[in-house]
């Protein structure tokens, strides 16, 4: 299997068709890195929208993969810090979790989210108070040094493209 990603001409095709079909994609075959740039893609689209609204399309949808609320932890202070791409109805928030998407079968990603909830509507409760992790100083990077925000603006990783949207995800197998 190989990725295969198509670029979207801006206006021509729906970003609400584009998200879903990349979500879709990553859950069918269980890819951890296309479903978080997905879902951030999502948040994007959505930004009054939180991971429970998330969450609750998820399960409307039948998906597989679950939103996990996570301890955040000391390494990962170390490196990277929370923060909420989106309003919690309205309103910003400090985030006390970290998301973690589950893109196993349903049955494990339930597994795995009652490692760190005693059951689904405890881990719900949490996802209203969960963030992303975020790289510490990507922002002062990329303000500061004009030559890396051009680097960034004309080169952006694929990953990130599908975060903003600007690519169908297919996965393709090798024959």
């Amino acid at each position: 299997m190989f990725l295969v990603l198509e670029p979207v001409q801006e206006g021509k095709c729906d970003p609400y068709l584009i998200v879903w079909h990349n979500l879709k994609m990553a859950d069918i075959y269980h890819n951890f890195p296309i479903f978080n740039a997905a879902a951030l893609g999502w948040l994007r689209l959505y930004p009054n929208c939180n991971l429970q609204d998330l969450e609750i399309e998820l399960r409307n949808k039948n998906f597989q993969a679950h939103i996990l609320a996570t301890p955040f932890t000391k390494t990962d202070e170390k490196l990277c810090y929370l923060k909420h791409h989106f309003k919690t109805k309205g309103e910003v928030i400090s985030p006390i979790y970290k998301a973690t998407f589950s893109c196993r079968f349903a049955k494990y990603a339930l597994e795995e989210l009652l490692t760190y909830s005693t059951n689904y509507d405890e881990n719900f409760q949490k996802l209203k108070d969960t963030g992303l992790l975020t790289v510490k100083n990507i922002d002062d990077i990329l303000n500061n040094d004009p030559e890396n925000r051009k680097l960034y603006q004309n080169e952006i990783l694929p990953l990130e493209k599908i975060t903003l949207n600007q690519f169908l995800v297919h996965f393709q197998e090798i024959t």
